[in-house]
């Protein structure tokens, strides 16, 4: 029987994109900031512009409250599937694991049983497994994950 060494567990980690939020408060106060600047400078001039500030402060703090809510719901979903046993589960021997480097950013890629993982090795808004380096063609594995473009919630490499 092959034994697992657990690797990762989304139940056994906490939410890591905090930072999804700050583009939401970013917004906030520099928009409220150009407020108090233009009520300051010049009434009537902030009444005018008033309008326009206001489409800036929704859009911008929307479009991060946005990612912030879309993160996090994400992470909840993930976990509570791998609590309620509702992931689905594939073992197997990773195979044509390469690295794809795309603009600034690179995601590792690889198959288990001709099932393709993508993740992004810097993190990127995935709340599953992530990290690049561990992984490599010919190791053996057991994986839940959740998704027609699986989310790893748990990663075990055969010891």
């Amino acid at each position: 029987m092959i034994q697992y060494k657990l690797i990762f567990d989304i139940t056994q980690t906490s939410f890591s994109h905090w930072n999804t939020l700050t583009y939401a408060v970013v917004a906030w106060a520099v928009t409220l900031g150009l407020y108090i600047f233009q009520v300051r400078a010049d009434k009537t001039a902030f009444i005018k512009k008033l309008g326009l500030m206001t489409v800036f402060l929704v859009l911008f703090s929307s479009f991060g409250t946005f990612i912030f809510i879309t993160a996090y719901r994400d992470y909840l979903n993930l976990k509570a599937a791998l609590q309620q046993s509702q992931c689905q589960l594939i073992e197997g021997t990773v195979e044509k694991f390469h690295v794809d480097h795309w603009k600034r950013s690179s995601n590792d890629i690889f198959f288990v049983n001709g099932v393709e993982f993508v993740y992004n090795g810097a993190g990127g808004l995935n709340n599953g497994f992530h990290q690049s380096g561990i992984l490599h063609d010919g190791m053996r594995v057991r994986i839940y994950y959740l998704g027609s473009h699986p989310n790893i919630a748990r990663l075990e490499i055969a010891e």
